[in-house]
């Protein structure tokens, strides 16, 4: 299983791009944080000499590519990087099986950053890298095990955090309400994917789970979306200023 997930991403990240010579940029990326590990599927890659991935620098030249779709795919890496980091950093709560996390916050930056396309391919990077078993689960975990836990529920629901808020930000561009209502309205799908994955798992009934999964967050998550929605435009025009790539 774990072979299987780590050779699903370069797959996942071929159907968006529609092209195999960007894939090894990307899981070069994530080789910077996570080593060996990614580093080897390199070998599974189709129509390239195993050599140019296994011995590839820092300061070697990148497949070419045109400028804007390498720097897209240069920020998709550091995003999931981003989220390989701040993902594993939790609190745990004595009343609930749920962590505090990042995760979140980081996906919303990612959106800001990478728009719909961009930060879905980014998160699913991270679950396939997180199945797959590197420790980028919250309290440094990782594996099957964890995505069928009780927690589970709440890393599927960020899939429909990052389309729902990506969604909203497409259809209406620079406005910044309309991604502070995609967050709100995300984190409510999620919440409740995960409520009811959690009330399954634990055999709790759907308002025991809520109080346990939900309550105890809703004030730490209201902060995470003001902190990204006032930093995230700034975020997105710095990073636009320095690189000339927008997701808008």
């Amino acid at each position: 299983m774990h072979r299987l997930a780590l050779l699903l991403t370069p797959h996942i990240v071929n159907l968006y791009f529609n092209k195999v010579d960007i894939i090894p940029v990307l899981l070069y990326t994530l080789s910077i944080t996570w080593g060996p590990q990614v580093t080897r599927t390199f070998q599974k890659l189709p129509n390239k000499p195993k050599e140019v991935y296994l011995n590839m620098k820092t300061t070697d030249t990148l497949p070419r590519q045109p400028k804007t779709r390498t720097r897209q795919l240069t920020l998709i890496g550091l995003m999931t990087a981003v989220l390989c980091i701040l993902g594993p950093l939790s609190i745990p709560l004595p009343v609930s099986p749920v962590p505090i996390t990042l995760t979140n916050l980081a996906i919303f930056f990612a959106i800001y950053l990478l728009g719909i396309k961009g930060g879905t391919v980014c998160l699913l990077v991270y679950l396939c890298l997180g199945t797959a078993g590197l420790p980028v689960f919250s309290s440094f975990s990782g594996g099957l095990g964890k995505l069928a836990g009780p927690t589970g529920g709440y890393l599927i629901g960020f899939l429909f955090l990052a389309l729902i808020q990506g969604f909203l930000m497409k259809a209406f561009p620079g406005k910044n309400t309309a991604a502070v209502i995609g967050m709100i309205l995300g984190m409510a799908v999620c919440y409740l994917f995960g409520t009811a994955w959690l009330a399954l798992q634990l055999k709790l009934t759907f308002p025991a789970a809520l109080s346990i999964g939900v309550l105890p967050y809703l004030a730490g998550d209201g902060i995470k979306i003001i902190i990204a929605a006032i930093a995230g435009p700034k975020l997105r025009t710095a990073v636009h200023r320095a690189t000339g790539y927008s997701s808008l």
